[in-house]
């Protein structure tokens, strides 16, 4: 091989530029091997978004399979997607011998149970490292590795109660507690995770030591929770509203037909376009001492009720003739399947058509390119008796 077909080989820069040209999604981490011991949505998240970005996953399930197989079959089709899967009883005797084979050949492994349990399984950090002085052994767990909380058991919603998420209010109308939309402690742990698994890739195999990347739920969104906690005083931990950064025009507000819309007119040249579209209709808007950023804060409640009543006097309809103009900060809230009818994703290309139909595509385009849907998510063990065969042999010889 030449220097210049080094250089093309896969998962290389010239190759990754070359791709790009050519109007293809590029494969940054094509080479790379991760065996996936996680379940539900962390883990299969994390690397969802590694194998989007060309590496080869192996899925490693128990004979019952992931459990999200069965309680949200599109959502385990989404991020399983291109994976490969061997079912295995990781408590069987010999199955450890079979599992740190698969460990020996491995860059990245993700796991999701709680501390303790990989250990168990004869499949802990020090055995692996022993086999492999490489890997980077990553657990996404509830609460970490240590502390008083490491053992106990848990869900999103209990991390996002945990980690300070519902200490924080945003939205001058509505302080009451309500469990986000999105799972959101998994996801950032998920999203976390990656990153810091790709940044760690950019070590050259044969330098790279073997590490323990030690992830949870708790962790990385009392990260992000911790800032404006900081911030807090006595007096607006217990009103959040009297934070400065509660705004009145930068809210959700209920219309008159049972819809709602988002208006975020934080500049003072959006609240201005707002005005200027409703104050023939509703004069009282256009007060002077709004004008500026600092009044409308500090009269932000008398703005709230007169944001209440107009938008409340209706409907969404309305209200999207009124404010047609693109120079406001302003959107309707999209409920039930909207989304899937809406331009702006359609134009961006959210949407990919997959063998199993329509699923996400990547959330980031390169060059003008999204990822392929790729392969299906595999059925339960459909890769067992390759992956088996591949490592039968004790003998295999490991990558340096």
């Amino acid at each position: 091989m030449t220097a210049n077909d080094q250089d093309r080989s896969p998962g290389s820069r010239r190759a990754q530029t070359d791709q790009a040209a050519a109007g293809s999604w590029p494969r940054p981490l094509e080479g790379v091997r991760i065996i996936d011991f996680s379940q539900l949505l962390p883990g299969p998240y994390c690397t969802h978004l590694l194998t989007e970005m060309g590496a080869e996953t192996i899925k490693v399930e128990p004979p019952a399979g992931d459990p999200l197989r069965k309680i949200n079959p599109a959502k385990f089709d989404f991020y399983n997607r291109g994976k490969r899967s061997v079912c295995i009883d990781a408590k069987k005797q010999g199955a450890s011998e079979f599992l740190l084979r698969l460990i020996a050949d491995a860059d990245v492994l993700i796991e999701g149970f709680r501390p303790g349990v990989m250990q168990s399984l004869g499949l802990g950090f020090e055995a692996a490292r022993a086999c492999n002085p490489h890997l980077i052994y990553a657990s996404i767990t509830g609460y970490g590795q240590d502390g008083p909380y490491a053992r106990r058991p848990g869900h999103d919603v209990n991390f996002v109660a945990a980690a300070g998420y519902f200490a924080d209010a945003l939205d001058i109308n509505n302080t009451a507690l309500q469990r986000p939309r999105l799972r959101i402690s998994d996801i950032c742990a998920a999203m976390s995770t990656a990153f810091t698994v790709a940044a760690l890739l950019r070590i050259p195999r044969p330098m790279r030591s073997a590490t323990r990347l030690d992830a949870s739920m708790f962790d990385t969104l009392a990260h992000l929770m911790l800032p404006p906690i900081l911030g807090m005083t006595a007096e607006t931990a217990d009103d959040p509203t009297l934070r400065r950064d509660v705004l009145a025009d930068v809210a959700i507000y209920d219309t008159a037909d049972g819809r709602a819309i988002s208006i975020g007119t934080l500049e003072d040249k959006f609240w201005a376009a707002l005005v200027a579209a409703l104050r023939d209709r509703f004069p009282r808007i256009a007060n002077p001492a709004w004008t500026r950023r600092a009044g409308r804060t500090d009269d932000k409640r008398r703005v709230a009720a007169l944001l209440r009543e107009i938008v409340g006097s209706m409907t969404l309809a309305e209200i999207e003739q009124c404010l047609s103009t693109d120079e406001i900060c302003w959107t309707p809230v999209v409920r039930g399947t909207e989304l899937l009818r809406d331009p702006q994703l359609l134009a961006r290309g959210l949407l990919a058509e997959s063998a199993n139909g329509r699923q996400p595509s990547s959330w980031v385009a390169l060059d003008g390119c999204r990822a392929p849907a790729g392969e299906p998510a595999p059925a339960l063990g459909e890769h067992s008796r390759e992956i088996r065969a591949a490592y039968r042999s004790e003998d295999r010889s490991n990558r340096t």
